[in-house]
């Protein structure tokens, strides 16, 4: 997801998350834009020259999400595909998950996690609410391995 959006994927997943929700979908309709001078130019992994644009908010069957899903399930395929026929190469997927329906419903399952997230953002009062359940999450973690510590 991060490459495709042109993010560092190296980052923490919260960070790549937060950068992730950033990218907005492009004012033209377009599900991509084309990196200057790179028409044709195939650049690797990197996207193909290219930057993907979702809309986070919209649903994961519209158009511009569709193309993107598509985008990412045909790499994921394609780069297990090179990986399994490789000698030198370890399979990352184990056997029984590799196959197109399991890597659809893990692409999509995964933007619907991040449209999720983007819409809880998107209203102020739901961000709010968020951030209330995260710091509670945190002070319950706290006090959870203090009582621990405590009772040992």
């Amino acid at each position: 997801f991060c490459d495709l959006c042109g993010i560092e994927s190296s980052m923490g997943r919260n960070k790549c998350t937060e950068a992730l929700m950033k990218v907005k979908p492009l004012g033209n309709g377009h599900t991509y834009e084309m990196h200057q001078g790179e028409e044709g130019d195939k650049q690797g992994e990197e996207g193909g020259g290219k930057t993907w644009h979702p809309n986070w908010l919209g649903h994961v069957d519209k158009v511009v999400n569709a193309m993107f899903i598509k985008e990412i399930i045909d790499r994921v395929y394609n780069n297990e595909k090179c990986r399994r026929e490789s000698p030198n190469l370890k399979a990352e997927v184990p056997d029984e998950d590799f196959n197109m329906q399991v890597i659809i419903q893990c692409t999509k399952d995964y933007f619907r996690n991040i449209h999720k997230q983007a819409m809880c953002r998107s209203d102020a009062s739901k961000a709010q609410k968020a951030e209330r359940k995260k710091e509670h999450g945190r002070q319950r973690a706290c006090c959870t391995a203090v009582s621990i510590v405590l009772c040992v």
